[in-house]
Order: C-alpha cells, then sequence, then structure tokens
C-alpha cells in the first residue's frame, strides 16, 4: 500500500487557494445565529444561519457542526444567538445563548389517521 505523506499538507493548501478569499480572518468577530434540528435517532440538521460580514465557507462549517455537537441537550429545534470568532488557524470561539424552540403546535402530527 502507498500512502502519501503529504495529502493531508496538500488538502489544506487546495482548500486555503480555493475557498481562502471566504475564511473567518483571525481576531475578528461576527454576530449571528443558527437554528438547527437534533432528531430522534441523534441526526444533526443545520437549518440556516447567518453572520454579519461572513461568508459561508469550509471552516465556518465546521466550526458550526463542532459547535452545535458539544450543545445537544435532546430532540428539538434550537436557536443559537451571539458571536463568532477565529482565535487562531484551527481554533474558533462563540459566545451567546442557545433556546430551544417551540415548535410542537405547528409539527403536531394526528395519531391513528
Amino acid at each position: 500500500m502507498i500512502v502519501d505523506v503529504y495529502a493531508e499538507r496538500k488538502k489544506k493548501q487546495v482548500m486555503r487557494e480555493t475557498f481562502g478569499h471566504l475564511a473567518p480572518k483571525e481576531g475578528r468577530t461576527y454576530k449571528g445565529y443558527m437554528i438547527w434540528a437534533y432528531g430522534r435517532w441523534g441526526d444533526i440538521i443545520l437549518l440556516e444561519a447567518a453572520f454579519e460580514n461572513l461568508n459561508d465557507s469550509p471552516w465556518l462549517f465546521e466550526a458550526m457542526q463542532e459547535h452545535v455537537g458539544e450543545h445537544l441537550n435532546g430532540e428539538g429545534i434550537y436557536k443559537w444567538e451571539g458571536h463568532f470568532s477565529k482565535i487562531e488557524e484551527g481554533s474558533y470561539c462563540f459566545g451567546g445563548k442557545i433556546k430551544r424552540l417551540d415548535f410542537k403546535d405547528i409539527f403536531q402530527v394526528k395519531q391513528g389517521t
């Protein structure tokens, strides 16, 4: 089996060259929100997110997924509002509040029909 010892380095280089202009800037803070659902079988679905002066990027998506995964509190739909910042390469910080949205009446399904 042949292994490319530079594969990870090459991957990071291609990511920077392709999407680097979209990456969060180190030391800058972005105000925003995220809405996600956590399902009965453990599936996490990011439904919506927006941050002021920050475009979507692979780094932002990865940071959001990690943040959501650290704050799971039972199935439901949640909203986080606050600020996001890049501390250093590969390290991100989220500050703000998470609240569970009450959609049970909207999504209630009649049993037995």
